[in-house]
């Protein structure tokens, strides 16, 4: 099998089509006849690629200057540079330049074969050096060896200062922990723990560490609904929020069922409720299915944009309402590390005015004395604590009553910002 030929269509999923790493891998693992050995080699191809991306793009523009970055020709030579330089043990050069060849004749792309594989030898034996002018710019240096937009670099820099980013741009590597939230409506602790595969979280209630060799979603606390999904960041923000009895909530933009799931288990010994909304069928039948796993009868998942849950559910109607809406995300990046390659600076002010929007709305849904949480993955001021400043100076009826940026570097789990404000009469 050509890896190089299956590893392009692979990339170009991710960067043109924005699908998620892990989701192109594993399709592809289904959609082609892979050897195991195959398949290591497409998946250490496609995350070595992403990992190194700016930097392989970087040779690759030095050795074609006639391409440009986002050009199908320098997707190939990222993945084929890769395979060169870091995978030697495994695959033998002189099958990296044939596959390259091939993938040129296949795509009907446009190197001359003859100087591809001078430039391909060339690269197997020789170390890349960077220029002098790159390794005295540091943050053309990190934007290429950590694989990072320069106008992200820059941004964090200004916003929360060089020892930060560094710290971001580190952990932004490192791979997060399975975080679960304990159902203490069906299982104790003590009961828990037997399992020995949850490591409690000190300090912070109900959150454990899932560690098995078993896929979470196929181990029996989960199918039992005993435990369920739920980031360690967000977990620890969701607990300052104070609920009381008979409270009714609602959250806005439910991508998971997490959140509902969390306040609903904590409003069951309330006698309160949450209605959750989901604008994709998927989400909300999910959604529908964790609740009844949970064995949550306080919980309804809605399958609406936010105008059409207008004519479900009236305004000034709740005691306390949740907004997650569709952000740049940034504080999942190992998550998501195909994100580093998609996003742009432009696209920041298109969440920006999504985020209002649904600050808006949020409000519209809240009694006078009510409560509007806001939170969002990500690490920008702009999106974060800038945003809320904004919006308490256009209606002064609201007062903050904490904010919290958490890095993902603090704790090894998602970066979150959450803001708790109080609406007054």
């Amino acid at each position: 099998m050509n890896i190089l030929q299956v590893g392009l269509k692979g990339l170009k999923a991710i960067i043109d089509d924005k699908k998620p790493a892990h989701f192109v891998i594993e399709n592809f693992k289904t959609q082609y006849n892979f050897s195991n050995e195959d398949f290591t080699n497409f998946s250490r191809t496609i995350q070595g690629g992403m990992r190194h991306f700016f930097l392989l793009r970087y040779q690759a523009c030095k050795l074609f200057p006639d391409f440009e970055e986002d050009d199908d020709e320098i997707y190939l030579l990222i993945l084929a540079i890769y395979q060169l330089r870091y995978m030697k043990k495994s695959l033998a050069s002189f099958k990296v330049i044939e596959e390259a060849s091939e993938v040129n004749d296949t795509f009907l792309l446009r190197f001359d074969n003859a100087m591809l594989k001078e430039k391909l030898e060339f690269v197997s034996n020789h170390k890349f050096n960077l220029p002098s002018e790159v390794l005295t710019d540091i943050y053309k240096y990190d934007s290429l060896m950590f694989s990072t937009p320069m106008w992200l670099i820059k941004m964090w820099a200004n916003q929360y200062g060089d020892d930060i980013l560094l710290n971001l741009l580190h952990t932004n590597r490192n791979k997060r922990p399975i975080y679960v939230r304990r159902n203490k409506l069906k299982v104790s602790e003590d009961e828990l723990l037997k399992e020995n595969i949850y490591q409690k979280i000190d300090d912070v209630d109900d959150a454990y560490i899932y560690s098995s060799s078993i896929g979470f979603n196929y181990q029996n606390d989960a199918k039992l609904g005993n435990v369920f999904l739920q980031d360690l960041s967000f977990q620890m923000l969701l607990n300052k929020v104070v609920l009381s009895f008979g409270m009714k909530a609602i959250h806005l933009h439910g991508v998971t069922s997490g959140l509902s799931s969390n306040i609903a288990i904590r409003l069951k010994e309330l006698n309160g409720s949450i209605d959750a909304s989901f604008e994709k069928d998927v989400l909300y039948r999910k959604a529908r299915y964790q609740y009844q796993r949970l064995g949550l009868d306080n919980v309804k998942a809605y399958l609406a944009d936010l105008d059409m849950l207008r004519t479900y559910l009236p305004y000034n109607s709740y005691d306390l309402a949740f907004v997650t809406p569709n952000s740049s995300l940034l504080g999942q990046i190992s998550k998501r590390p195909g994100l580093l390659l998609t996003i742009k600076k432009s696209d920041i002010n298109k969440y920006i005015e999504n985020e209002k929007a649904s600050l808006l709305e949020g409000h519209r849904y809240l009694k006078s004395k009510g409560v509007l949480v806001y939170m969002v993955a990500t690490i920008n001021l702009n999106e974060t604590s800038k945003l809320i400043d904004e919006f308490i100076s256009e209606h002064s009826e609201y007062r903050l009553i904490s904010s919290k940026q958490i890095f993902p570097f603090e704790y090894n789990s998602d970066g979150i910002y959450c803001a708790i404000l109080s609406k007054g009469e």
